[in-house]
């Protein structure tokens, strides 16, 4: 069988959107998890190719303030981390003939951050089910994440292994990671 992977780019918010870093206080709980996210789709080149990408993450339940960048490549929207995998988003608006594959990016708050702090996290997020593997940071301190599509992720599951393994976060970029 083949084996199915898909690579997404989803900037991972930190405190300001509700999540704390490992250690500090967490706030009250929300009623859902919503969480700002962003994947890098490959393949969005022009309008009319954000059109299918545009419509299948709006069928997805609980995702909200949806917005495709085609000069950045980047999809930007809310859903509700606790429900829905991160598969599940990525299926919606890769497309049946895989188009628009993805990454999953984390941006590390310190750019310059110890290669053993970033070591340690490329390991524990390879131990969440459905990650396939973490490259090292850019210059910027994006890191892309690449999954198994027949698997499900959830994006909590992902914050916690990177918290836990003291890799702190920081709001999404708002422009496209350096290559």
């Amino acid at each position: 069988m083949r084996e199915v992977v898909c690579m997404a780019v989803l900037v991972i918010a930190g405190g300001r959107f509700g999540w704390a870093a490992a250690g500090s206080q967490d706030p009250a709980p929300l009623a859902e998890e919503s969480r700002p996210v962003t994947f890098y789709v490959g393949g969005v080149s022009c309008p009319s190719c954000a059109v299918p990408v545009r419509e299948g993450i709006a069928h997805v339940p609980g995702v909200q303030q949806i917005d495709l960048s085609v000069e950045e490549k980047f999809l930007r929207f809310r859903f509700d981390a606790r429900k829905t995998s991160i598969q599940a988003l990525m299926k919606s608006f890769i497309g049946e003939e895989e188009r628009f594959p993805s990454r999953l990016v984390l941006q590390l708050e310190d750019p310059k951050a110890e290669a053993e702090a970033v070591e340690r996290a490329r390991t524990a997020l390879s131990s969440v089910a459905g990650v396939r593997a973490m490259s090292l940071p850019d210059a910027e301190g994006v890191v892309l994440v690449t999954f198994h599509l027949d698997k499900n992720t959830l994006l909590l599951d992902v914050l916690g292994a990177a918290a836990k393994a003291g890799l702190p976060l920081r709001d999404p970029p708002a422009k496209k990671p350096a290559k």
